[in-house]
């Protein structure tokens, strides 16, 4: 093979991405119930999904928002709060607005 013809591809983010197939569920703000999905790469930054196709008929039947959302791998039982920044008819692109919630974090409640 002629090696000016062959094509490498090559990482080139910030935070490289690292192929998964964790099962997980997303949860849009404003809908209380949960849409079940795969993890299909992550980074440190973001993350992209796999969803069934429909998938956003909860969206629409609740007037939820899909500019948010929270993202649970169930596997490892890890919590990311996500910005919605791509999205197709089976795939989400997210980025992750804070640093993971890690299932030993304790949850802090106010006093009234």
């Amino acid at each position: 093979m002629d090696t000016k013809s062959a094509t490498v591809l090559r990482e080139s983010r910030f935070a490289p991405r690292r192929k998964r197939q964790l099962p997980a569920a997303i949860y849009f703000d404003g809908v209380s119930t949960g849409v079940r999905c795969t993890i299909i790469d992550v980074s440190t930054t973001g993350a992209r999904i796999k969803l069934q196709k429909g998938w956003d008929a909860t969206l629409r039947n609740t007037g939820g928002n899909a500019k948010r959302a929270r993202l649970i791998d169930l596997a490892e039982k890890v919590t990311y709060e996500c910005h919605v920044v791509r999205t197709t008819a089976e795939e989400l692109g997210l980025r992750f607005a804070a640093p993971p919630i890690l299932p030993s974090a304790p949850v802090l409640r106010l006093s009234k």
